[in-house]
C-alpha cells in the first residue's frame, strides 16, 4: 500500500508539473509566446494592439519581442496581433494593460471585459492609461514604456488592478503615465465622463485615497521649491463632516532653495499645498451642489454613519508626522 500511494505521489507530481510547463494548456511553454503586457493604441479607422512577449531565445532574461495587429475593434487587434506569432499565446503571466490615451468610459469598459475574458488566468494585472504626450506609433517603444511604468508602479508602491473597472458601478479610477510621474484619470460611468487630476501632488492624494497607492513621491509647484518622499497611511473618519487623516512615515523634505529652510517650516509649505491640492480634488470630484458619484469613497463613511448624504461634501484633511520609535 505504501508502494502504490509513493508511486501516486510521483504520478501527481508529475502531472502538476506538466500542467506547469504547458501553462495547464497541453503544450511546453518553450513553444508558446508568454505574453507580459498587452498595449492598445485608437486610430480613425480603428484600434491596434501591441503584444510584448519574453525572448525565450535569448540569453537576456529581459529581453523581449512585440506582435502588432490591427482592426476595427480591439478584440479584433488582438486577434490579429496574436495570428502574427510563431506560438500559441500564454496569458498566465501578463501583468500590464495600457489602455489608449483619453480612452472614454465605455471603450475602457469594453477592453475591461476583452482582458477578464482573452487573459484568463493572469491575477496581477495593472492597468494604465497611455499618456497622451507618447508620440505614435508606439511599436517600438513597447519595451520601454513596460520597464517604465513597472518601475513607477515598484517606486511609488501603485497599483490599478483590473477589478478596479468592475468594483464600483458608477465611478473608476486609472493612472494615466508614460513612467516617471502620473496623473489620475476618474471616470463618471452614469454620465460617461472623465476628469483627470493636474499636479503630481493631487494624482498622488487621490491614489492614495484610492488605496491604489502607499506613497509620495514629487516635486512641489515651482514656487515651494520643495521635493517631498514619504510613505502614506490613510485614515477616514466622518464624525459629521469627512476627516481624512493622512500619517506620513520615513518623511524626506529637500529644499531646492540654497536657503536651507529648517524642517518645521518644511512641514508647514507641505502641509499648505496637500490641503490645497486636498480642497481642489473635492471640488472638482464632488461639485458644489453635493455628489453625483463618491470617487474617493468618502461619502461611504457619511452613510454609514447618518444613513444619506445631503448637499456638498464637507472634507477636510489633516497631516500627521510619524517620526521613529511612535507607534
Amino acid at each position: 500500500m505504501v508502494g502504490i500511494m509513493h508511486k501516486t505521489s510521483r504520478l501527481m507530481a508529475a502531472v502538476l508539473l506538466g500542467c506547469l510547463l504547458a501553462g495547464c494548456g497541453g503544450q511546453l511553454l518553450s513553444h508558446r509566446e508568454i505574453v507580459r503586457a498587452v498595449f492598445f493604441t485608437a486610430q480613425d479607422a480603428g484600434y491596434t494592439v501591441t503584444l510584448l512577449t519574453s525572448d525565450q531565445q535569448s540569453e537576456d532574461s529581459a529581453a523581449c519581442k512585440t506582435f502588432t495587429g490591427s482592426g476595427a475593434t480591439c478584440a479584433a487587434a488582438w486577434n490579429a496581433a496574436a495570428q502574427t506569432m510563431n506560438g500559441q499565446p500564454f496569458y498566465g503571466l501578463m501583468d500590464l494593460a495600457v489602455l489608449p490615451a483619453g480612452c472614454s468610459w465605455p471603450l475602457a469598459e469594453e477592453i475591461a471585459q476583452l482582458l477578464q475574458s482573452t487573459a484568463r488566468p493572469a491575477p496581477e494585472i495593472a492597468v494604465f492609461v497611455l499618456d497622451p504626450a507618447v508620440q505614435m506609433p508606439i511599436q517600438d517603444q513597447t519595451p520601454t514604456l513596460y520597464e517604465n511604468l513597472k518601475a513607477l508602479e515598484e517606486k511609488q508602491q501603485l497599483h490599478c488592478g483590473l477589478q478596479t473597472l468592475f468594483d464600483n458601478a458608477k465611478t473608476a479610477a486609472v493612472p494615466v503615465s508614460a513612467g516617471g510621474e502620473y496623473a489620475m484619470l476618474f471616470y463618471d460611468t452614469a454620465a460617461n465622463t472623465a476628469r483627470q487630476t493636474q499636479s503630481p501632488l493631487a494624482a498622488q492624494l487621490a491614489a492614495i485615497l484610492c488605496g491604489q497607492a502607499h506613497r509620495l513621491d514629487c516635486t512641489l509647484p515651482d514656487d515651494l521649491h520643495l521635493a517631498a518622499k514619504a510613505a502614506a497611511d490613510v485614515q477616514v473618519l466622518a464624525p459629521g463632516s469627512v476627516r481624512v487623516n493622512l500619517t506620513l512615515r520615513d518623511v524626506e523634505l529637500k529644499d531646492l532653495t540654497p536657503a536651507a529652510r529648517p524642517d518645521a517650516e518644511l512641514q508647514v509649505a507641505f502641509a499648505a499645498a496637500a490641503n490645497r491640492e486636498f480642497d481642489g480634488l473635492i471640488t472638482a470630484l464632488y461639485g458644489i451642489n453635493g455628489p453625483d458619484a463618491d470617487p474617493l469613497d468618502l461619502c461611504f463613511w457619511l452613510q454609514n454613519r447618518y444613513g444619506s448624504t445631503q448637499g456638498a461634501l464637507r472634507a477636510e484633511l489633516t497631516l500627521h508626522w510619524h517620526h521613529p520609535g511612535e507607534g
